[in-house]
């Protein structure tokens, strides 16, 4: 399944990496810092965009900000 998760902090990183281990396809979106967010979307396998990425790559979109 394709997921799209808006919100790169802990919830976001967290929620990418079980999904992932579980085999699916994750778009992880959102963050103060791009660079933060490309290591993060990097080093968990999964692809990266803007929140408006996320909404449209996803089966199922959450929304992981405070």
């Amino acid at each position: 399944m394709n997921i799209g998760i808006i919100g790169a902090g802990n919830l976001g990183t967290g929620l990418t990496k079980q999904l992932k281990a579980r085999g699916h396809a994750v778009l992880l979106s959102f963050s103060k810092n791009a660079q933060k967010l490309k290591a993060a979307a990097d080093s968990l396998g999964a692809e990266m965009g803007t929140p408006a990425d996320a909404a449209g790559f996803g089966d199922v979109v959450v929304l992981a900000t405070p």
